[in-house]
């Protein structure tokens, strides 16, 4: 696709005014290094490598997975080396070549004289990139296997970080944080500072991606990739871990640099690619017993899960008589499920109210609405539906917007200024934002009662003491520990004019910041990466922030190391 094709399109998707500032910050990106500078200084120093060093981890092993194809030579050189560099060194590379090129063939023969833990065999066909990954599993000794690109990069101490997740945490698949480095390898673009595993993201697109680490046993035991999802394989193979397993362990780390060649498939066929993911998506929720289609949309898969009758909905109306009375209105000229039943709440304190409601209903899901909320669109409730009639769902909301159509509200961060910030707050509805999760039902760590949907039986009644929307987050929170994830989506909306409620500003009850401190101050929003910063949740890189953050990790696992007598 050429570059005006390509800014079209984009253009397309997420309109022209957000295509220009995005343009303009992707510019600044490689002709300014505005990231590239800041990654620079949040690199390990050669003081934290050689400590990494002198304390490996025992009794554990690595496989990296790479097909190997005609690759360039340079940027072969630059993985291998790499892996040379790694501060952990208990791994192997299985390099399994499907190409003709005789420079790519000599290069791995002499990084294999090199060092035993290259191990290079030459196929006798090309089977694809799924094929020859599989082959590569074949060649694997390790405990863990490592999913890498014949043409990326790791950072020094990314096996050496995953080595440490793997030791506090048990878990069965491991993934990390990635940017993007330009073809020619000198800069560092595209940040992607993750969140913790929340199955809903996943389904939505493979946000986790590179680098990915996964028992061995687990990843033969599932068979490996799949040729037929090839361009989009990792996205397979990750939905169907995601069946096998939920001990899912995030490194908050940049870990993995993946360059952006032009000739990948990623790039050069996104429709295909979308299309193969849309076709895993749709085989693992029938494989999780859920009925349910998946599309591409506007570059974004949608998922339209099917709603399981019979069903009732109860819409608990809050607010004074005359907003009641029009939002019950507006909903009863838009709304296209049945059945449903509208009432409206007394004149009490507004969690009060929400308990009291939720007390004599006997609908099967409740959707709590603030009256100032208007210009619901017609497939709202089915949408939130889709996703509240889950088991695994606790709360669920929709896009909240100003009248000119951008975010008010779209899930909240917490632990942040404030302690709670409406994300991507003032982006227009049209753009992507970060990583495009604006435009894809994804998992969030709270959500606002201005408009939640819930249903009956794993409904928590509110904590009466609150007065403000920190009590939603309250909620949201005591709901997470129980095991129930939140859900955002944006493919139904409505405007909302309570800015209180929805904690835009940062104006707080004070009573209401000192209740949630007591309770939650020192809770980590598995939704919010810790490298951002604090005053806006919208999702930019603060180095001091991350810096302080790196630091107390690093801490910690040099005490840790002290509390097994110095050996790791």
């Amino acid at each position: 696709m050429g570059l005006v094709s390509h800014i079209r399109e984009y253009m397309a998707f997420h309109g022209a005014a957000y295509t220009l500032t995005h343009g303009m910050e992707k510019t600044a990106e490689r002709l300014f290094r505005t990231y590239d500078r800041k990654y620079r200084k949040l690199q390990a120093s050669s003081a934290e490598l050689a400590y990494q060093r002198a304390n490996p981890h025992t009794g554990m092993s690595f496989s990296f997975l790479i097909p190997v194809y005609n690759t360039r030579p340079a940027f072969l050189c630059d993985l291998l080396e790499s892996l040379l560099a790694q501060t952990e060194p208990n791994w192997e590379a299985c390099l399994y070549n499907a190409g003709e090129n005789g420079d790519t063939a000599d290069i791995l023969t002499a990084y294999a004289a090199k060092d035993p833990r290259f191990r290079v065999v030459k196929a006798d066909a090309n089977e694809g990139i799924s094929g020859n990954t599989n082959c590569a599993l074949h060649m694997a000794s390790g405990e863990w296997v490592i999913l890498c690109d014949h043409d990326d990069i790791l950072t020094d101490d990314a096996v050496w970080l995953v080595a440490e997740e793997i030791q506090r945490s048990n878990p069965d698949v491991v993934y990390t944080d990635e940017d993007k480095i330009t073809e020619d390898g000198k800069v560092h673009t595209d940040a992607h500072f993750k969140t913790d595993f929340g199955i809903d993201s996943l389904r939505s697109a493979n946000f986790v991606c590179h680098m990915l680490a996964v028992r061995r046993e687990l990843m033969v035991r599932i068979g490996g990739e799949r040729s037929r999802f090839d361009g989009s394989q990792d996205h397979d193979l990750m939905l169907r871990l995601s069946e096998e397993t939920r001990k899912i362990s995030h490194v908050r780390q940049i870990c993995y640099h993946w360059r952006t060649v032009g000739s990948s498939a990623s790039h050069t066929d996104r429709l295909r690619c979308m299309l193969a993911s849309c076709n895993a998506v749709e085989e693992h929720l029938i494989r999780c017993g859920e009925s349910g289609t998946a599309e591409p949309d506007r570059g974004v898969i949608r998922i339209r899960y099917e709603i399981q009758r019979p069903l009732s909905v109860e819409i608990l109306l809050y607010g004074d008589e005359k907003a009641q009375a029009r939002s019950q209105k507006m909903i009863e000229q838009v709304n296209t499920f049945s059945p449903v039943r509208i009432t409206r709440l007394p004149a009490l304190p507004r969690y009060q109210a929400y308990n009291r409601g939720a007390e004599k209903s006997s609908a099967d899901v409740f959707l709590f609405l603030d009256a100032s909320v208007t210009g619901m669109q017609k497939n709202t409730i089915e949408e939130m539906l889709m996703y509240a009639q889950r088991p695994d769902v606790g709360g669920v909301t929709t896009t909240l917007l100003t009248k000119h159509g951008h975010i008010r509200h779209a899930g909240f961060a917490y632990g942040m200024k404030g302690y709670a910030r409406c994300l991507q707050e003032g982006l227009l509805q049209q753009a992507g934002g970060w990583h495009i999760l604006a435009r894809q039902a994804h998992n969030v760590g709270a959500v606002s009662a201005a408009c939640l949907m819930v249903r009956r039986k794993v409904f928590l009644p509110f904590d009466e003491g609150y007065t403000g929307g920190l009590g939603s987050v309250e909620w949201s929170i005591r709901m997470h520990d129980r095991g129930y994830v939140h859900v955002v989506t944006p493919h139904g909306s409505m405007q909302c004019m309570d800015r209180a409620l929805l904690l835009n500003g940062n104006k707080r009850d004070e009573k209401d910041m000192q209740r949630i401190l007591q309770s939650f101050g020192d809770k980590h929003d598995d939704c919010w990466h810790p490298c951002f910063g604090t005053k806006r949740a919208d999702y930019k890189l603060d180095l001091h922030q991350a810096q302080a953050f790196l630091a107390k990790q690093r801490q910690g696992h040099r005490l840790e190391d002290q509390g097994n007598d110095g050996a790791v």
